[in-house]
């Protein structure tokens, strides 16, 4: 009887036959995909494209509080406006 137990001990194996190395290697791999799926979101959102559309107003105050003198008429000529095919066409 001790003897069954001692090779019951060394097999490593559980009553449904799996081995505890083959439990260890899939809770490996496992967490291997949770890890992957968490940084997927993670690059994900710093991939995300920022607007940089401003306002006039915003830009002229933020240029100031930087401490560059700027002239808002001057500036607002700088500004590009989208053309559209049939503004061109009717200039």
């Amino acid at each position: 009887m001790e003897a069954d137990n001692e090779a019951m001990h060394e097999s490593s194996s559980d009553e449904d036959g799996i081995a505890t190395d083959d439990l260890k290697k899939s809770l490996k791999n496992v967490r291997g995909k949770i890890s992957i799926i968490k940084h997927r979101r993670v690059m994900k959102s710093k991939t995300r494209a920022k607007s940089k559309i401003r306002d006039l107003d915003e830009l002229t105050e933020d240029m100031r509080a930087k401490g560059l003198a700027v002239d808002k008429d001057q500036l607002a000529k700088r500004v590009k406006n989208s053309r559209t095919i049939g503004s061109l066409e009717e200039a």
